[in-house]
């Protein structure tokens, strides 16, 4: 049993090693003045978490990618984490403001196209494959499950998870400003938190909220610009 613990922090930390390093060095080419890291770094990350589990031989259930039985009881669970969301925004944005000020319109909303038709491609396929569905796979899902073969699926273990991959999900936002980070990770938290604290756990409303809060606010942003 001990052997068999220490093969799977071995393999979480070469695991989390070769995420960290993929999205890292893609998210890097920001500063080469290239548009649209953001999504790309998704897409890239999405590939390294696909490419992990098939090589380990686990099934996208593992990490949260259940099947969909019946809508109902998700749906349910979507209107159960808009309070955690509403919750962990306005916590964020109090912290966030008080050490930072004003939170940035981040780059997904500066870089909004002007044309209708390429608005369209952005708040659907990118928003909801890429950021929406690309976010919570690699950090509820594969980074989350990873952290947790490190630090044990305990009360704290589970705390101690949570809170490394919402630092690390913040810090990767540095458009928005530091408030903007702020608030980012405190949402990263309470879905990882509301994750991890359901009987089963499933990503499917955590990629739902987080699609549809970005719609919404992509939706706002490009109306009134």
């Amino acid at each position: 049993m001990q052997a068999q613990r220490s093969q799977s922090r071995a393999r979480s930390v070469t695991d989390v090693s070769i995420l960290v390093a993929v999205v890292m060095a893609t998210w890097s080419l920001r500063f080469t003045g290239l548009s649209y890291v953001g999504p790309l770094t998704m897409a890239v990350g999405l590939l390294a978490v696909f490419a992990l589990l098939k090589w380990r031989g686990q099934a996208v259930s593992e990490i949260g990618l259940v099947p969909i039985e019946r809508p109902g009881p998700v749906f349910r669970e979507v209107l159960r984490l808009l309070p955690w969301f509403g919750a962990a925004w306005l916590a964020g944005g109090f912290v966030g403001l008080a050490l930072f000020g004003q939170p940035q319109a981040g780059s997904a909303v500066s870089q909004l196209p002007a044309a209708w038709w390429a608005f369209l491609i952005d708040v659907t396929l990118v928003t909801w494959l890429l950021i929406a569905f690309g976010e919570e796979v690699v950090f509820r899902g594969f980074l989350l499950d990873r952290l947790l073969a490190l630090t044990g699926d305990t009360k704290s273990g589970r705390i101690l998870a949570a809170t490394l991959q919402a630092a690390w999900f913040g810090s990767l936002h540095p458009s928005q400003g530091g408030s903007g980070m702020v608030i980012t990770g405190a949402i990263g938290l309470a879905f990882a938190w509301f994750y991890l604290s359901r009987p089963r756990r499933d990503l499917w409303p955590l990629i739902l909220v987080h699609a549809a809060v970005d719609t919404i606010v992509l939706s706002l942003s490009w109306v009134t610009r």
